[in-house]
């Protein structure tokens, strides 16, 4: 069976170990990265391969949309859903990459609904 696995980028420490505890619940492997340099190291590492990645738009240091600039190699296909509180700018909601935005505060089965319609 294809490892479902999910890559989860946040800055808040609580919201990435709840999305990772019922992801992780639903049958997924959650790598979690608190930030999109790390995030970046982890694809760097090549040994991953994600069937989705869950990007938090704002965050400090390389935000969500600097790694998408600077992960696009990496990422290739993979489906990539923002996840933020706050308006898009428009250059995030028309990139070709970003699938679809799971809005702050998340309902869980809104987030699992956007999730399985990428991680089969």
């Amino acid at each position: 069976m294809k490892k479902r696995r999910i890559l989860v980028i946040d800055d808040e420490k609580g919201i990435r170990e709840t999305l990772s505890e019922v992801l992780t619940d639903e049958g997924y492997e959650v790598i979690a990265a608190s930030d999109g340099a790390r995030a970046l190291r982890v694809l760097s590492e090549g040994q991953h391969l994600f069937c989705t990645v869950i990007l938090d738009v704002l965050m400090p240091g390389v935000d969500g949309a600097e790694f998408l600039a600077r992960a696009r190699e990496q990422l290739r296909s993979t489906p990539v859903l923002l996840f933020s509180a706050s308006h898009l700018p428009g250059h995030l909601r028309n990139d070709p990459q970003v699938k679809d935005l799971i809005p702050k505060p998340v309902e869980v089965e809104v987030l699992l609904e956007k999730i399985r319609a990428h991680c089969r």
